[in-house]
């Protein structure tokens, strides 16, 4: 009986790890979104201002920061939804989102795209590309 609480126990230490590195994984994920996100403003607001007259003699930003900022845009509509399982009262509801989103993504073979990109970077293994 005791080297099944044993192992029981360890099943146990192993799955909690697992849920922790993940839940810091997504953190991370969720940072870098931010990040992205305020650097698209930015990058708009850039070209916003230049266009309404406003601060003319502001640099225009370059045709990489542009293309970013264009990407992050699409990753918009695919974190709200994400972001609102998180806040779901229901346990392990936004796991089961991202599993499902991340199957469909595979089975789809990049066609579909439901994950934001900072989400879909942090649940490959590492040196898997994209």
């Amino acid at each position: 009986d005791l080297h099944f609480y044993e192992a029981q126990k360890a099943g146990l230490m192993l799955l909690g790890q697992a849920i922790y590195e993940n839940m810091i994984h997504l953190s991370q994920a969720a940072r870098m979104e931010a990040v992205e996100t305020r650097d698209m403003a930015v990058v708009f607001g850039k070209i916003l201002r230049r266009r309404l007259g406003i601060n003319g003699q502001e640099e225009l930003p370059s045709e990489e920061e542009i293309k970013a900022a264009i990407e992050q845009l699409k990753d918009i509509p695919k974190f709200l939804p994400f972001f609102s399982f998180i806040f779901m009262p229901v346990p392990g509801i936004t796991e089961m989102y991202i599993l499902l989103a991340f199957s469909l993504e595979r089975l789809s073979r990049g066609t579909i795209s439901l994950l934001p990109s900072q989400v879909r970077k942090a649940l490959r293994k590492p040196g898997e590309e994209e």
